[in-house]
């Protein structure tokens, strides 16, 4: 997958997080939290569990699943698709 395939998505939300937070491999659910996709941690946990949560297009269907530089796009962007519609931009700064 490629920044411009991002294109097509529109109202795409953008947000950051420090590259030290997932350099050592953050839990899916605390990604969620930290970047303000969801309102808690609670809430992340309930939507990953139901099916409604993909990483870089890619259903996610662990809530202990561990994000880290491996999931980075071109080193410096996560891809999040909550739902249906919400997606989300995730740059990793610092």
């Amino acid at each position: 997958m490629s920044i411009e395939d991002l294109e097509g998505m529109a109202g795409i939300v953008k947000s950051t997080i420090s590259k030290e937070a997932i350099a050592n491999g953050m839990d899916i659910v605390s990604l969620l939290a930290d970047a303000k996709i969801t309102a808690s941690k609670g809430e992340a946990r309930k939507l990953v569990q139901g099916g409604g949560v993909q990483l870089n297009r890619r259903k996610v269907e662990d809530a202990q699943l561990s994000v880290n530089n491996s999931n980075l796009l071109h080193n410096k962007y996560l891809l999040l698709q909550k739902g249906k519609k919400n997606y989300y931009l995730v740059e990793v700064t610092g």
